[in-house]
């Protein structure tokens, strides 16, 4: 199991897909200003924020 990779809520959609490479992430918890949880990022949001929707064998018609 892999420890949880946290990214601040204020960073880029560059930064975050720069980020999600380097560490080889799929996912993150996103944070506020205040260190707390406030969601969680994939990296297939990013991707979707980057060049539109993308849909796989969970989206449904």
């Amino acid at each position: 199991m892999r420890p949880p990779y946290f990214i601040p809520a204020d960073r880029t959609i560059d930064y975050q897909l720069r980020y999600f490479q380097a560490k080889q992430l799929h996912q993150a918890v996103v944070i506020d200003n205040n260190s707390r949880a406030v969601g969680l990022i994939t990296l297939e949001d990013i991707l979707e924020e980057l060049v539109g929707a993308i849909q796989d064998e969970h989206d449904f018609a």
